[in-house]
């Protein structure tokens, strides 16, 4: 059983879309730690208060396949924004895509 890697990443989104990708992150935790599995995450460079533009995370266990396809793809968090009072904007995005580490030609 290897580990299965992803990236997570707010890409060039608002701050709004940090705070997104730190609660995924959390969330992800929680539901590895659930299903026994290993958790470990680094972030990108010059995370803020708000938190990082990516994640790089690390899972190990027998259900780590099914988080990852549970996880895969683009998520949408629903929340008003608590760094701009008033934005109409409730809508933050999240990518989580698999990183393969195989190199070319599968050996």
């Amino acid at each position: 059983m290897s580990a299965i890697d992803l990236l997570i990443t707010a890409g060039n989104g608002p701050v709004e879309c940090r705070m997104a990708l730190a609660a995924l992150l959390g969330i992800l935790e929680r539901e590895a730690v659930r299903l026994g599995c290993s958790f470990e995450t680094n972030l990108g460079p010059m995370p803020d208060q708000h938190g990082a533009k990516s994640a790089i995370v690390s899972l190990n266990g027998f259900e780590a396949e099914q988080i990852a396809n549970d996880y895969c793809g683009t998520i949408r968090f629903t929340f008003k924004s608590q760094v701009r009072p008033g934005h109409k904007r409730q809508n933050w995005y999240v990518s989580v895509q698999r990183i393969d580490t195989k190199p070319e030609g599968g050996r």
